[in-house]
Formats: structure tokens, C-alpha cells, sequence
């Protein structure tokens, strides 16, 4: 069940990708943000699968690395929305 959560969790990710691509793929910070949201997924992947593996002990650093790569991605969030308010308003 926990996988298929997963997998469930990362299907929708990419279908936010897609919506923010048809939103904002025309800015130079949406293609930015695409490895990093991409990242956030793959490492939760990893870290879904130690667990699956009962490898619990090796988790904590790669979760610290998960919150570090979310914040960072939405840090840069509210600079992409202004970037495409302006661009629309221009």
C-alpha cells in the first residue's frame, strides 16, 4: 500500500509539472525548478525503499536532505509567480 501511495504521489507531481508547464514554461525559473522537483521525488523514492527494506537507520540523512530540497524549491516559488504576473500584465 505504502508503494502504491508512492507511486500514486509521484504521478501527481508529474501532473503538476505538466500544469505548471503550460502555465509557466516560458520562464527561465520554471525550467529551473523542474530538476530540483524531480530530485524531491527521487529521493523520497529512496527513501520510501529503505523503508520497504526495513533500512530505517540509513533514512535520517536523506530526509534532511528531502527538507532541505523542498524548502529550496519553495523558496523560489514566489519569484516564478511575480516573474509571470509581470510578464502578463507587460
Amino acid at each position: 500500500m505504502r508503494r502504491f501511495c508512492l507511486q500514486f504521489s509521484i504521478i501527481s507531481g508529474l501532473r503538476e509539472i505538466n500544469e505548471g508547464a503550460s502555465r509557466y514554461s516560458a520562464s527561465e525559473q520554471f525550467i529551473e525548478l523542474g530538476p530540483l522537483h524531480i530530485g524531491i521525488h527521487k529521493l523520497g523514492q529512496q527513501i520510501a525503499d529503505l523503508c520497504m527494506e526495513g533500512k530505517k537507520y540509513q533514512i535520517k540523512d536523506k530526509v534532511k536532505k528531502l527538507i532541505q530540497l523542498k524548502e529550496n524549491t519553495l523558496g523560489k516559488l514566489p519569484e516564478l509567480q511575480i516573474n509571470v504576473a509581470e510578464s502578463h500584465v507587460q
